[in-house]
């Protein structure tokens, strides 16, 4: 039956967002007698996240973002208030942001579905037709949906699944997937026997034994990365080669009687 007097009362009500921030003075007065007490407004929470996406599956982890900073994020792939796309499986999901305690005044929260697209996987690069002049034609691995691009230097050299005519050069490989993210990959190939190529006649006599018409000082085995497997002097024409089924692509060098290097390229 008193009244209210102060900074946001209205009637027998107190509006918080007409007294504003900070602490007020609230007075009650009946039959001239006067109450006092203090009312403490906080500033108003706003949880809604600002971070959106969608992220490809190979991002670099991104720093969570809200209205109101400090609350508390919860989610699949959550560390803090950093997410990392490539600690959840693609999808979509939910991450939640909190503000405050359930139940307190000022408590807000928001939730925002986040996309993670895959990526293209790292791709496997092939050599084929080997020529005599130290010049390859490097093929990229194909993947449904993938477009290649062939870079030197930062320069595009070439689009499509298949780079002609490589010679031992720095490349990067870039495979794009219909979401429009990308897996990078630096490419460098080497060679045995680039120089004084020569061309002979080769028979394979067996998967494993190669005739050459000419005599063989020294035959080497290469894999892909140009790494050497395997090297045997000889003097001979008949070589017998470490190879087996499953080994895949191998690169056969052979110093010849007299000078010159020949090559022969073969897959098991």
């Amino acid at each position: 039956g008193g009244v209210l007097v102060g900074p946001g009362v209205e009637g027998n009500m107190f509006n918080p967002a007409a007294a504003g921030e900070g602490i007020h003075t609230v007075e009650y007065i009946y039959n001239g007698v006067l109450a006092s007490w203090t009312v403490e407004v906080l500033p108003s929470l706003d949880a809604t996240i600002v971070t959106e996406g969608p992220f490809c599956a190979n991002e670099a982890p991104v720093i969570l973002e809200a209205a109101t900073s400090g609350g508390t994020w919860i989610g699949d792939g959550v560390f803090g208030d950093v997410f990392d796309p490539a600690f959840v499986s693609p999808g979509t999901f939910n991450l939640t942001y909190e503000l405050g305690e359930p139940g307190e005044a000022c408590y807000d929260t928001d939730q925002q579905a986040i996309t993670v697209y895959p990526a293209p996987y790292i791709v496997q690069v092939n050599m084929i037709q080997p020529g005599n002049q130290g010049v390859f034609h490097l093929v990229a691995e194909g993947q449904p949906g993938v477009t290649f691009e062939w870079f030197e230097g930062g320069e595009l050299l070439a689009t499509g699944d298949t780079l002609y005519d490589y010679l031992e050069q720095e490349l990067v490989l870039t495979a794009t997937n219909t979401y429009g993210c990308t897996t990078s990959e630096d490419i460098l190939f080497f060679f045995p026997g680039v120089f004084d190529l020569r061309e002979v006649v080769t028979t394979w006599l067996s998967p494993t034994t190669l005739e050459v018409l000419h005599g063989v000082e020294r035959a080497t085995l290469w894999d892909i990365q140009g790494r050497q497997l395997w090297s045997h002097a000889g003097g001979a024409t008949r070589v017998d080669l470490p190879l087996k089924a499953g080994d895949g692509w191998r690169l056969i060098t052979l110093e010849l009687t007299g000078g010159g290097v020949a090559r022969v390229a073969v897959i098991r």
